[in-house]
């Protein structure tokens, strides 16, 4: 029993097909894509969180600002704010299309992964019809020598 087990491993190794090794290749790759974007979500994430914190102290520090603007200095710094606010506007953009990346990326891995389910579904049905085929004929080579 251990041989014929030994024999039919033997035999769906050497039928292995391109296909198996170039799915189990996009799996690896699909799992360095999602890798990918964990690390492009946290980075998201601190993005978000350093942008209210930011803007926090930009609405405090500008409130207090025109509540005390009498003086041409508070007046330059009145407009180095509003300078501060267009930046952390493109900021927000930036997060923006951060985000959309990240979801045209899962999109694309959702997509890959459905591909790969199908082709490991034919895949098996291909081994398991090569699995009977090679037991039938380890079985014919049995009764022969059996019969010898």
């Amino acid at each position: 029993m251990k041989t014929i087990s030994a024999i039919i491993a033997a035999i769906a190794a050497i039928f292995q097909s391109p296909e198996v090794a170039a799915a189990k290749k996009a799996q690896r790759h699909l799992a360095d894509n999602n890798s990918n974007i964990a690390a492009a979500e946290q980075l998201l994430a601190s993005m978000k969180a350093q942008r209210i914190e930011d803007a926090k102290a930009d609405a405090a520090a500008l409130e207090a600002a025109i509540e005390a603007a009498t003086t041409e200095a508070e007046k330059a710094e009145l407009r180095r704010q509003s300078e501060l606010d267009r930046v952390n506007d493109q900021t927000d953009a930036r997060i923006k299309a951060l985000e959309e990346a990240i979801a045209a990326a899962r999109q694309a891995g959702a997509e890959k992964l459905g591909r790969i389910a199908e082709k490991q579904a034919a895949e098996r049905t291909a081994e398991k019809t090569r699995r009977e085929t090679a037991e039938a004929a380890l079985d014919e080579v049995s009764a022969v020598a059996g019969s010898k």
